[in-house]
C-alpha cells in the first residue's frame, strides 16, 4: 500500500537503487527483503508486511538507509540517472495489495514489484511500444 503522495517523487531523478536480503530463486527470479529508490535527500522504500505479505511503500529520509546493509540492485541499475514516471498499485483477487509498478519517464510501466512470501520480487515489464 502506498503510504505517501507519489507526486512528491514523480519526476525526480533516481540517484541509486539499493536493497537488502537479495535471494536468487530456483526459477532465476530475484527477491529482496527491501528495495529503496534513493532520490535527493529522500528515498522510497518497498517491502512486505510480515503478517500479510502485502507490499508497503513508504517515503523516508536517505540517511535512514545507512542503518542497514543496503547494496546496489543490478537488476535496476539502468534506472539510475533517470526520472521516476507514473506508478500503479494492484490487488489480487483475494484483496491483498501485492503488486506495484513504476515507469521511468512516462506513462508506460517499466518495472513491477510483487509481494511474495515476505519478500519483494522484481520484474521488468516488456512493452510493445519500446520495440519501435
Amino acid at each position: 500500500m502506498l503510504k505517501f503522495d507519489y507526486e512528491l517523487v514523480e519526476g525526480r531523478e533516481i540517484r541509486r537503487v539499493v536493497g537488502t536480503g537479495r535471494q536468487i530463486m530456483n526459477d532465476s527470479s530475484v527477491n529482496y527483503e527491501r528495495v529503496a529508490f534513493e532520490l535527493e535527500g529522500q528515498c522510497f522504500l518497498i517491502h512486505t508486511n510480515e503478517d500479510t505479505d502485502e507490499l508497503e511503500i513508504a517515503l523516508a529520509e536517505s540517511g535512514s538507509l545507512e542503518k542497514e546493509q543496503f547494496l546496489d540492485i543490478p537488476e535496476l541499475a539502468e534506472c539510475v540517472g533517470k526520472e521516476l514516471g507514473w506508478c500503479w498499485e494492484g490487488r489480487n483477487y483475494r484483496g491483498y495489495f501485492d503488486f506495484f509498478a513504476i515507469s521511468i519517464r512516462g506513462p508506460i510501466p517499466d518495472y513491477c514489484f510483487l509481494g511474495i512470501a515476505s519478500s519483494v520480487e522484481i520484474g521488468k515489464i516488456a512493452s510493445n511500444s519500446a520495440k519501435k
